[in-house]
């Protein structure tokens, strides 16, 4: 009787710990219940957060990294407390992102929106050669002013080209890393401007004695390629924003040109060089302001600048074939000015999307044939 009573037990007992192990594995084999705000790894692919997160590898893989870097500052942002937010930040870390908040001075143009802020452009060897070849030529140039201000004929040749050296050395030797495209735009940029700038100001004020004109530019290009220097410490624009910057001083000087045209160049000399060098530094700044709220490549501004000089000239060729060669001056210039303006505003809007596009805008296309190979280009806009 006490066996079978021990027995009972000893099988009860087996029997309660069997269901508990069984409850135990079911519970384990559930998913965790998520957290409040918290969603877990295994959303459905339908999650808005999930698309977004596998959209940027897509674009990674057609290696549009801007376009990758923007939906993961999306993810992070609209979806902060998501699981895929946490792997788009290591994913956004491991792309060499800088965490934000990043230190930025007032007015600096931001290129991407989100809580990463991060160097859109990398040293290129590219840009170095460009800033070498430039300085090279730069220093050249100075030595050949140099030696008309202290009048050194016999060794003028000798001067420039140490000169040249001097600027083939130093901008080789300050460069050891490389330096970025935005960085040699805008060196060479800051030089161009400031040797336009000291040209106007020479002209505008009559400057008659030729040692005081060529000084005067030589004042300019060193106060532009120090300004220059100076800006990037403060910026760091790409080379797309310099190439804005530099877009709309070229067409606002242009205008301004076609417009003393307009008035049949009845302004003085003084005046029609001022006006020039007023309106080049406006548009400097005004390009400059607007490519930190408009993103801009190097491509599309040099897309918007070959529009612009496809209307100039297709307004004064227009002109030719109404009025012929005895137009008058005014009715030439009013031709230019329409054909510049329409031809910047078509290549803006015909432009917008260059820069977001996820495939290459120009593509080559090869097909071989039996008597060889058809090749074409294309590309879209």
């Amino acid at each position: 009787m006490k066996i079978k009573v021990r027995l009972s037990l000893v099988a009860g007992l087996l029997c309660g710990l069997f269901c508990m192990l069984s409850a135990a594995l079911a519970l384990a084999q559930q998913e965790p219940p998520p957290q409040q705000g918290l969603r877990t790894a295994h959303d459905p692919i339908q999650d808005p957060a999930w698309q977004l997160y596998h959209q940027a590898f897509v674009e990674l893989i057609r290696e549009d990294h801007d376009a990758a870097i923007a939906l993961l500052n999306r993810l992070v942002t609209e979806h902060p407390q998501h699981a895929a937010a946490r792997l788009g930040e290591r994913a956004l870390r491991v792309m060499s992102i800088i965490e934000a908040p990043v230190r930025r001075a007032p007015g600096a143009p931001v290129l991407r929106e989100g809580p990463y802020a991060y160097r859109p452009e990398s040293v290129s060897r590219l840009a170095r050669v460009e800033l070498v070849t430039f300085q090279t030529i730069h220093g050249i140039v100075v030595g050949g002013e140099l030696c008309t201000i202290i009048k050194c004929d016999v060794a003028s040749l000798f001067v420039a080209v140490g000169f040249g050296g001097a600027g083939l050395g130093l901008s080789l030797y300050l460069t050891p890393d490389g330096i970025t495209p935005g960085h040699s735009s805008l060196l060479n940029s800051g030089t161009t401007w400031g040797f336009w700038s000291g040209l106007s100001l020479a002209n505008a004020l009559d400057v008659e004695n030729g040692r005081a004109f060529v000084a005067t530019m030589m004042l300019g290009q060193a106060a532009g390629l120090g300004t220059a220097a100076f800006l990037w410490s403060l910026f760091e624009p790409t080379a797309g924003a310099v190439s804005m910057a530099n877009s709309g001083a070229i067409w606002l000087s242009v205008i301004t040109l076609l417009g003393h045209g307009l008035a049949d160049f009845e302004a003085s000399s003084s005046m029609l060089w001022g006006s020039l060098l007023a309106a080049s530094n406006i548009g400097l700044l005004g390009g400059a302001l607007l490519s930190s709220r408009v993103p801009m490549s190097r491509g599309r501004a040099l897309i918007i600048d070959a529009s612009g000089i496809l209307g100039l000239l297709t307004g004064f060729a227009t002109h030719v074939m109404i009025s012929g060669t005895d137009g008058s001056a005014p009715s030439f210039a009013g031709a230019g000015m329409a054909g510049t303006l329409v031809g910047l505003s078509a290549g803006t809007y015909f432009s917008r999307n260059w820069d977001h596009v996820s495939a290459p805008n120009a593509q080559l296309l090869m097909m071989p044939t039996d008597g060889g190979a058809i090749v074409g280009l294309g590309g879209r806009f």
